[in-house]
């Protein structure tokens, strides 16, 4: 499972299981394992977020 998130206005905190938490700003992107635990700041902001379904749910669509 893979997960996409772009920022597109203001700033948003990214934080996951794996990785130090990081700040994303406008244009900014991150790609990661969608299987992690994740969770983003409270700061106001618009982004594009996308993630791949699971693999149960994939099994269940074929």
């Amino acid at each position: 499972m893979r997960g996409y998130l772009l920022v597109l206005s203001g700033t948003i905190g990214f934080h996951s299981e794996s990785y130090e938490p990081i700040n994303l700003n406008v244009g900014d992107n991150v790609y990661y394992d969608s299987g992690m635990g994740i969770s983003v700041g409270p700061e106001d902001t618009h982004i594009l977020w996308a993630c791949t379904p699971s693999e149960w749910l994939m099994a269940k669509m074929t």
